[in-house]
């Protein structure tokens, strides 16, 4: 009967379960490219939440009037409205394009308080649901789909300190 080595029976026990635990973490973990390609797709929503709600205190500056024409409009308009007034730094429209291209992100003013944003996605986010429900969660609010995706909003009137009803 050969001999045996003590500790093979261990040391192969081992190899099975680091390749077993290898295996596992690269199906549960993203890829580099992914987790970076998500994060993008993260900061892309996150610029649009901020344009979104300084759009709401644009709509409520104008009386439920207007909406700017252009985000280089708004930007100014925001920027010089918190200088004067004091309005908080939500007001303010933030990055107006996208973290990785530099390109503008989307915004058409339809009718109304209605407007729509757009940016181009690399992955298709994991919220499942409607895209053009007015109120939501921020995960529901800002699901998309792979590619260029223009969000559907209303803006919506917010009280706003040192801006009275009759400013």
């Amino acid at each position: 009967m050969p001999a045996r080595i003590p500790g093979t029976a261990l040391a192969i026990g081992a190899v099975v379960v680091i390749a077993v635990a290898v295996a596992v973490a690269l199906t549960v973990i993203d890829s580099p490219w992914t987790a970076r390609a998500k994060r993008l797709d993260g900061q892309r929503a996150m610029h649009l939440q901020t344009i979104s709600g300084a759009l709401d205190c644009y709509w409520t500056l104008e009386k439920q009037r207007a909406l700017p024409d252009s985000l280089d409009d708004l930007k100014a308009r925001m920027e010089e409205e918190t200088a004067a007034r004091g309005l908080p730094a939500y007001c303010l429209p933030g990055r107006l394009s996208d973290p990785e291209t530099g390109e503008t992100y989307g915004y058409r003013p339809l009718e109304g308080p209605a407007y729509e944003l757009c940016a181009s996605f690399a992955r298709a986010s994991e919220g499942v649901g409607t895209y053009d429900m007015p109120r939501r969660s921020y995960a529901q609010r800002w699901a998309h789909p792979e590619g260029r995706h223009c969000f559907r909003l209303d803006a919506g009137t917010i009280d706003l300190p040192g801006v009275a009803d009759g400013d």
